[in-house]
């Protein structure tokens, strides 16, 4: 089963105008299965955090966006 939605923000006044995109995926049910949730957490660790991870690598460093999208990576939080 496939739900889409789109939500639109508020830019950040302060800062230079840009486009931003975001596009997420629900993952898993934290409650079903912490042992999922904690292998997703450490996968979003190695690709997204730090000046070393392989998107801010090839997404941030090359230029081809300025910087990651409000809520970006996994969050187990959200449902």
């Amino acid at each position: 089963m496939s739900h889409t939605a789109s939500v639109e923000f508020m830019p950040d006044l302060l800062s230079t105008p840009s486009s931003k995109m975001a596009l997420t995926y629900l993952c898993n049910e934290m409650s079903v299965d912490p042992y999922e949730s904690f292998k997703l957490q450490v996968l979003e660790k190695i690709l997204f955090e730090g000046v070393s991870s392989i998107f801010y690598k090839e997404l941030i460093q090359t230029g081809i966006a300025d910087s990651y999208c409000p809520g970006y990576g996994y969050d187990n939080t959200t449902r």
